[in-house]
């Protein structure tokens, strides 16, 4: 098709062998494991063969750089500078997920309403205090 390229970008090594369902049915060398299509119109598409290419335990490894390889790929696509090196965050969520919808808005009404209050009637206790000086 006119104006699309397709290019790899992740290759195996030549030895490598292919499996299916856990037999293995060539050892012919290398083989295509991602793959980057792009058109003339800027708009792009990544395969990859592997669901576990940005598993959240690769990701996160020092073992491996799929973190640096898809920010590479993320900065190459979109036009996007992406530091090297640049870590993903783990953001846990371990000490809000007992979090009821009752504690939930409790909280909300104390942020929202309880603090704003409070620091309201401090500060007019202090306004009439120096007012009355």
């Amino acid at each position: 098709v006119s104006g699309i390229t397709t290019e790899s970008i992740l290759v195996s090594a030549p030895g490598s062998a292919a499996y299916a369902n856990g037999e293995q049915v060539s050892s012919s060398g290398s083989y295509t494991l991602a793959a980057l299509s792009e058109n003339s119109a800027g708009g792009g598409i990544f395969l990859a063969t592997s669901i576990y290419l940005a598993s959240e335990d690769l990701l996160r490894s020092d073992g491996y750089a799929n973190g640096e390889f898809l920010y590479a790929l993320i900065s190459e696509t979109l036009d996007v500078d992406v530091p090297l090196g640049a870590t993903v965050l783990a953001f846990d969520n371990e000490q809000i997920e007992g979090l009821t919808m009752g504690v939930a808005h409790a909280w909300s009404i104390i942020l929202v309403a309880v603090v704003p209050i409070a620091v309201l009637t401090v500060g007019n206790v202090i306004r009439i205090r120096r007012k009355n000086r």
